[in-house]
């Protein structure tokens, strides 16, 4: 019996080391959309707590320099937060994209999987049949000696 021999198998092994690149690639992505999430969350909690200030300040006696600040402080905590918020989309289609990377590399590795099975299977066969034959062939030799 001959050992089973894929000749596909560097194909697969390549196919297999595009599928954890891309992996990594998309852990990767996915890790910055979640820090630009967390950073997002900050500024929000940033925003709520000027904007409180700024309630604050508003009550008693005002200091129209206070209100100034804490209003441009808001102002560029907002540019801060749209700008946020568009890195945040840019990610988002990014992480979109590695998905679809990933998921095409993985069908990719999956058809010379099926492809190897199936040969592994044909294989199996062919050696079940070598031997049977062989099986075959002892017992015809053993038949005849008995009648000899």
């Amino acid at each position: 019996m001959k050992k089973f021999n894929f000749r596909l198998d560097p194909l697969l092994r390549v196919r297999e080391q595009l599928e954890e690149a891309r992996k990594r690639k998309l852990a990767e992505s996915m890790s910055r959309e979640d820090a630009a999430h967390a950073d997002i969350a900050r500024v929000a909690g940033e925003q709520s707590a000027a904007a409180q200030q700024m309630r604050d300040a508003k009550t008693g006696r005002v200091n129209a320099a206070q209100l100034k600040l804490l209003n441009r402080y808001l102002a560029g905590l907002q540019q801060t937060r749209h700008k946020q918020e568009a890195s945040l989309h840019k990610l988002r289609g990014e992480v979109a994209q590695r998905r679809d990377e990933l998921i095409e590399a993985a069908q990719e590795r999956k058809a010379v999987e099926t492809v190897r099975e199936h040969r592994l299977e044909e294989h199996r066969a062919e050696t079940g049949r070598e031997e049977q034959n062989l099986l075959d062939e002892a017992a015809q030799v053993r038949a005849k000696r008995k009648a000899s």
